[in-house]
C-alpha cells in the first residue's frame, strides 16, 4: 500500500517535471524562432543554448563568491577600525583617571592631621 502510494507520487511528480521540460523546451524554441521537427538539428541548437546558459549561470555563481567575499572583507575591516577606536578611547579614558588620581604620599595620614 505505501509503495503503491509512493509509486504514484513519483509517476505524478516525473509527469509534472516532463510538463515543465515541455514548456522550456518550448520557450526555447520560440526564442531562437525553430519549431520542434523543422530541422532536424533542433535539439542540438537547444542544446547549445542550455550550454550558454549554464555557462553564464556559472559565471554569474562566480561573480556573486567574489563580490560577497568582498563583502565579507569589507565588514571584517570595519569591525576591526570600530575595536580598534573602542579600544583607543578606553586607553584614553583609562590615562585620564589614571592621571586624576591624587598620589598617595600627598594624602595626609590621621597623626599628621592632627598634629
Amino acid at each position: 500500500m505505501i509503495l503503491q502510494k509512493a509509486l504514484s507520487e513519483s509517476t505524478q511528480r516525473l509527469a509534472e517535471i516532463q510538463e515543465r521540460c515541455d514548456e522550456v523546451n518550448e520557450t526555447l524554441n520560440s526564442k531562437t524562432g525553430s519549431e520542434p521537427g523543422s530541422h532536424g538539428d533542433n535539439n542540438s541548437a537547444g542544446g547549445a543554448m542550455i550550454v550558454r546558459l549554464k555557462d553564464g549561470l556559472k559565471t554569474i555563481k562566480q561573480e556573486i563568491k567574489e563580490i560577497s567575499m568582498g563583502i565579507m572583507m569589507m565588514n571584517h575591516n570595519l569591525l576591526d577600525e570600530r575595536v580598534g577606536q573602542v579600544k583607543s578611547k578606553q586607553t584614553q579614558n583609562h590615562r585620564r583617571a589614571q592621571r586624576k588620581k591624587v598620589p598617595r604620599d600627598s594624602i595626609l595620614s590621621d597623626d599628621e592631621l592632627l598634629d
